[in-house]
């Protein structure tokens, strides 16, 4: 099972960019975010040879944004801060993602950004 207090600094990492995101671009969505999350995801399992026929291609600026930023993480952590493992980090993402959904149920266009915006600094 995830243990997100294990990870805590690797998705304050994620969330970090995702606000940086939102502050961004003024039409930014919960919508968008999901999008680019799960277009990360996709695009990461390229990088390792895996999901060639599934689209990694970013629709805006917005998802561009966010895949940079989740593979940049991945670059700079996965193998070389704290052992994080590709299972690990990809885990981490889902969490955001499904975070990001669950807030957007509850708050609209911009649910998850008013949930994490005064706990991200």
């Amino acid at each position: 099972m995830f243990d997100p207090e294990k990870y805590l600094d690797v998705l304050q990492n994620i969330e970090f960019g995702l606000k940086l995101v939102y502050e961004d671009h003024a039409h930014a969505s919960d919508f968008y975010i999901m999008q680019g999350l799960e277009k990360s995801l996709i695009t990461m399992k390229q990088k390792k040879g895996y999901a060639k026929n599934q689209n990694s291609e970013p629709d805006n600026e917005i998802e561009e944004e966010v895949i940079a930023h989740i593979v940049e993480i991945q670059e700079m952590r996965v193998g070389k801060i704290n052992d994080l493992t590709q299972e690990e980090y990809v885990r981490c993402v889902i969490e955001v993602a499904k975070s990001v959904k669950r807030h957007n149920a509850v708050g609209g266009r911009t649910g998850y950004y008013d949930f994490i915006k005064d706990f991200i600094l």
